[in-house]
């Protein structure tokens, strides 16, 4: 396919070719289904309208596919699964690793630790997002349950923040910097970030 765009004709040839190996094999429909919903969004900037299009048309049929297939299956982790594979694919779920990247610049040079621990990181803030998605396709009552919801996204947000402080603060010791718009204190200083207003307390305690 072409490097810059992604024409309807190159992206409607590259899903009819996953969708005839389908045909002789049909064990393979959830691989070869997840392997174009995973292309389609990697590569969403270089698709062409047309090629958009037909990408919406194909997950429109994938959906009402499933619906058909699922509407008496029982709950299961595989259901879940391709739920929000299919959730993925048309923006009503998350990648950890993209709200992380909204927090702010990359930085100039990564912090390898931060990096390293990068792919754990963002499985286990994944999987919180996860469930929140699965959670939040049913309805929710009492004031037990909106109290879980509400920590789970109070904590996913929590740990997004926290690990792009540890990184830019881990950037700062290494230029020997003192001060930085991504950290409210030096390295070396102990202590939370954030302060009650007005008296000084530490939110959170001392780490």
């Amino acid at each position: 396919m072409d490097t810059d765009t992604i024409a309807e004709s190159d992206f409607k040839a590259f899903v009819e070719q996953r969708l005839a190996e389908v045909m002789t094999h049909p064990a393979l429909l959830k691989d070869r289904i997840q392997e174009v919903m995973d292309f389609a969004v990697e590569n969403e900037s270089r698709m062409d309208a047309g090629a958009k299009a037909y990408f919406d048309l194909f997950v429109e049929n994938i959906v009402a596919m499933f619906e058909i297939r699922m509407a008496g299956a029982p709950d299961s982790p595989e259901k879940r699964r391709i739920l929000r594979l299919v959730a993925f694919a048309r923006s009503k779920h998350y990648k950890a690793e993209n709200f992380f990247k909204g927090l702010g610049l990359p930085l100039p040079k990564p912090y390898p630790v931060a990096e390293a621990g990068k792919p754990i990181f963002f499985d286990v803030v994944q999987s919180i997002l996860d469930l929140l998605f699965d959670a939040t396709r049913e309805q929710q009552h009492g004031s037990g349950q909106f109290a879980s919801l509400s920590m789970l996204y109070w904590t996913h947000d929590e740990m997004l923040v926290a690990f792009y402080l540890l990184s830019s603060r881990a950037e700062i010791g290494n230029s020997g910097l003192q001060s930085s718009p991504h950290c409210a204190r030096p390295l070396g200083q102990s202590g939370a970030i954030l302060q009650a207003p007005g008296d000084g307390r530490h939110m959170g305690g001392q780490r």
